[in-house]
């Protein structure tokens, strides 16, 4: 009898035929569930495999600090193939749930060399790479070196052989022929350099002002600086090159119009640079780049005289996208991956030709053609490549580049772009930010990359071309995670921007990647039908030039508008309450997804009682169902004008009657927004 624990590491029975996965669906998998420690040591006394999983286990424990009193209970996953040449994640992975409520996953893996052996007895062990002891090893440093080499080697489709380029305004020698570290302004000189991107923390780090950069020009002393810091100048000096730039010694913090200037030029900054050096797994200038990524590796004999090596590690988990929430079973982004949440390094990752991550447990590079990682396992979900990891860089890169394919085959190439800058949007402003005016800013690089594309003028976040489109954001966060609307403004309230929540679009790009998706059959999954005109939209630029920060932006619109009354509930939320805002209109009643935190005491308060107007924007159809669009808008201090301050989206089965409900009296108006 097979192992209740274990399952003598063989799936459930034998292998099925295609035409009964067909029929029915099937699989092998031997999941254990909530069994205790103390289950598995007693089941290792009599089954040599719990044998092996509790030494792996506990290897694992010491490297990582783990005390078997504090774990609660164990679940244990083991995947296996449901006929023979499937395409199925093989994974082999213990969760071990914690008492202060915390899981520690165990990855079970073979190496894919010879000398590692592992018995016929045994099926499905899935084959991964052992990474380097530590990120700044030396076999740590050749990994990376190889993976440059490779890209600058003219190979790669998209990553253009290295030119003597222009080096930004100021960088930071890092004392590569005489050790001292300075900044300099090297006025029009070209060369290599490399870019450090991290997160700053929350302590105050070393910046440059305009009261010590003459000190900083003759030396800014390698103690002096935080250990981040330190670690990307020794980098760069290995690497061979002269210079880095870093963001807070390079601009010049305390001068209002040299940040407009340079961080205007951060799109060049970043594209051009020979390599950005990213603090993945730090939270703060003061974490350094290095971690300590060992695994335990336990062999021997089994009782038949096979010989077998087994590697056991933390589970490398690689959303390397935002992912705020914690599935129960893996780490969440804000917490192994920290640099990724941070809203200034989405367009740094984007942008950068090539850029190196110091991550919490391995390396991993990222170019404009190809992602790597030391364990080989970044590109897919599981131990196979039956499930694809989203690649918003590679996303990105190949949609500009492959534009005129694309125009080409489809003739639809401007929808691809708009959809992207769409779906980047949404990725963007569900990551963290300390200054909300800086949202337009910190993705102004984006824009300004897609601009050669999209051939439109840029407004606010928006683009004329996609107007309709653009403007139909909605938040569908719940009122617990909800701010109010930053003041001073950081945009006009028609754009995603003048919120400080995650705003979503109803065409995103989902799943996306070159090896498996060559484009989404070019044609949108959910059509719109646009029923508002736009008049026109304008915008004051308030920094350099459109793509940093705006004084003022007005959108007139013309379409079928209704009156209601704001009301707001309490209700209940997985046992915790929330606030749910309405809109009453004669004879109903529909619930509305406010842009922000209408509560909030302030000058953007709206109390229930409230008159608002729904502006009818848009029909979007998808599949069987259909749902109409509108905004809700309130009249501003200047009765002339309205602000947006929410969404209301009715679902019905098409086709949609627009006449009908609450538009049934709707007065065509052509309205002002702000």
């Amino acid at each position: 009898m097979s192992c209740s624990i274990c399952h003598d590491f063989r799936g459930i029975g034998s292998y099925f035929s295609k035409s009964e996965i067909r029929a029915e669906l099937k699989h092998r998998h031997h999941f254990k569930l909530g069994f205790t420690w103390s289950d598995l040591e007693t089941s290792a006394v009599s089954c040599e495999n719990c044998g092996i999983l509790v030494l792996g286990c506990q290897g694992c424990f010491r490297q990582h600090g783990i005390e078997q009193s504090q774990i609660l209970h164990c679940n244990l996953k083991f995947y296996y193939k449901a006929y023979e040449d499937e395409e199925q994640d093989e994974d082999k992975e213990v969760f071990l749930r914690m008492k202060d409520g915390s899981w520690f996953t165990v990855q079970i893996f073979a190496a894919p060399d010879d000398e590692y052996p592992i018995p016929f007895a045994w099926e499905s062990i899935p084959i991964w790479n052992r990474t380097s002891s530590r990120t700044d090893s030396d076999e740590a440093f050749e990994i990376a070196r190889g993976w440059i080499g490779d890209c600058l080697n003219g190979s790669h489709d998209f990553c253009k052989p290295p030119q003597s380029l222009a080096l930004p305004t100021r960088v930071v020698d890092v004392g590569l022929l005489d050790d001292v570290v300075k900044l300099i302004e090297p006025e029009d000189a070209t060369g290599k350099y490399c870019c450090l991107s991290h997160c700053w923390g929350l302590k105050q780090i070393i910046t440059t002002t305009r009261s010590n950069i003459q000190a900083h020009k003759r030396e800014i002393p390698l103690e002096l600086l935080p250990k981040t810091f330190q670690d990307a100048v020794l980098l760069t000096r290995r690497l061979g090159i002269a210079y880095i730039w870093i963001d807070s010694l390079c601009i010049v913090q305390d001068d209002d119009n040299d940040w407009k200037i340079e961080s205007a030029k951060m799109e060049s900054v970043y594209r051009t640079a020979h390599l950005t050096i990213a603090a993945t797994c730090s939270s703060s200038a003061a974490g350094g780049l290095n971690t300590e990524t060992p695994d335990y590796e336990v062999s021997g004999v089994t009782s038949s005289g096979e010989k077998y090596s087994l590697f056991f590690r933390e589970k490398i988990d690689h959303h390397t996208e935002n992912c705020s929430m914690d599935n129960g079973t893996s780490r969440p982004t804000v917490a192994r991956h920290p640099l990724l949440t941070r809203a200034w390094v989405f367009q740094e990752r984007l942008l950068s030709t090539r850029i190196l991550h110091f991550g919490p447990y391995e390396l991993f590079f990222e170019c404009l053609t190809d992602i790597q990682c030391e364990c080989n396992g970044i590109v897919s979900l599981g131990s196979s490549d039956a499930v694809p990891m989203a690649a918003t860089k590679l996303l990105y890169i190949d949609t500009l580049e492959n534009y005129e394919v694309y125009q080409e085959r489809s003739g639809n190439a401007q929808h691809w772009v708009s959809r992207l800058w769409r779906t980047l949007v949404s990725s963007y402003t569900a990551l963290q930010i300390t200054k909300p005016q800086d949202r337009l800013p910190a993705i102004g690089g984006l824009a300004k990359s897609i601009r050669s594309k999209k051939e439109s003028a840029y407004l606010a976040g928006l683009w004329k071309i996609s107007l309709s489109d653009d403007l139909l954001w909605v938040i569908y966060t719940i009122s617990a995670e909800k701010r109010p609307r930053p003041r001073p403004r950081s945009a006009p309230s028609w754009s995603w921007a003048s919120v400080d929540t995650h705003s979503l679009y109803f065409d995103e790009i989902f799943m996306w990647h070159p090896d498996i998706w060559e484009m989404e059959n070019s044609q949108p999954s959910r059509v719109s039908n646009h029923l508002a005109n736009v008049v026109d939209c304008t915008v004051d630029v308030g920094g350099v030039d459109e793509f940093g920060t705006i004084s003022r932006g007005k959108l007139t619109i013309a379409g079928a508008v209704s009156e209601g009354i704001l009301e707001r509930e309490v209700e209940s939320y997985k046992g915790e309450p929330i606030i749910v805002h309405y809109v009453s209109f004669p004879g109903i009643r529909l619930p509305m997804k406010s842009d922000y935190l209408l509560d909030h005491e302030g000058s953007d308060q709206v109390l229930p009682g409230t008159k608002v107007y729904s502006l009818r924007m848009s029909t979007v159809h998808e599949g069987s169902s259909e749902f109409l669009v509108s905004l809700i808008l309130k009249a501003s201090n200047d009765s002339a004008v309205f602000e947006r301050i929410g969404t209301l989206l009715i679902y019905v089965r098409p086709p949609v009657d627009i006449n009908s409900g609450i538009y049934e009296s709707a007065e065509i108006r052509t309205i002002t927004i702000e």
